[in-house]
């Protein structure tokens, strides 16, 4: 059967000499395997800079629940972006948020809240000319609300230390592995108060951005990553400097 769905593209690998399959977040079934055929032809419909990292498009697919891999019957660009593309920082952000949207949502598992959340971080980034050394931060902040896993913000003379584990500013270290210092705990919940109208005030030095970002990895490669590993922030880290 056929259906109408507006996708986010995360990830495209070859199948075949003109083939590739795609993984697409979709508003209608949540994150799907596509294989696409023939898409490096020259009589191809979809063609393969169709299926980059973050791409928008609406498509027409085939869709039978419990099959692993689905179809595409028609794609075509929901949202050309002007900047992304052509922006080293602003390309890196976006391959950054595919990544992680990959490695945290589960399979087959429908969000529309989160799709169109996606949305709106990826027009927002396409759209806006402001520093974005904070928007990664940012993303992965919000982007736990709608993976059920936004952090408590108790910080506190009396909750000074947050726990990766619980999401929470804790009274005492137990487990140091999985708590913060009192520094890195200052920056989370500081993070935590980042909103998309002023994200770029937060005067975060180079080396505090850098263990914010690492420390929101370590966060969610405890509650979303299934023993994945989260690499591209890496990137992230090298372009901003």
């Amino acid at each position: 059967m056929l259906h109408k769905t507006k996708g986010i593209v995360l990830l495209a690998t070859d199948y075949s000499e003109s083939s590739i399959i795609a993984k697409i977040f979709t508003e209608q079934f949540g994150l799907q395997s596509y294989l696409v055929n023939s898409v490096r032809s020259k009589k191809a419909k979809s063609k393969s800079g169709m299926f980059q990292p973050c791409t928008m498009v609406d498509m027409v697919v085939y869709h039978k629940p419990e099959k692993g891999l689905q179809r595409i019957s028609e794609a075509n660009f929901a949202q050309q972006f002007k900047t992304i593309p052509y922006n080293v920082i602003k390309t890196t952000i976006a391959l950054f948020f595919a990544e992680v949207v990959y490695k945290s949502v589960k399979e087959e598992e429908s969000n529309a809240n989160l799709f169109h959340f996606l949305e709106t971080v990826l027009i927002f980034l396409d759209e806006r000319d402001m520093p974005f050394a904070n928007y990664p931060a940012l993303f992965l902040i919000h982007l736990s609300k709608y993976l059920g896993s936004f952090p408590e913000n108790n910080f506190n003379e009396q909750h000074p230390f947050f726990d990766l584990a619980e999401g929470r500013f804790v009274n005492e270290v137990k487990f140091p592995a999985h708590t913060l210092s009192q520094t890195e705990s200052q920056g989370i919940s500081t993070a935590i108060e980042m909103r998309f109208e002023n994200f770029s005030a937060f005067n975060f030095t180079p080396n505090e951005k850098r263990q914010l970002l690492h420390n929101l990895i370590s966060y969610y490669h405890l509650h979303h990553a299934h023993g994945s590993k989260i690499k591209s922030h890496l990137v992230l880290e090298e372009v901003f400097e």
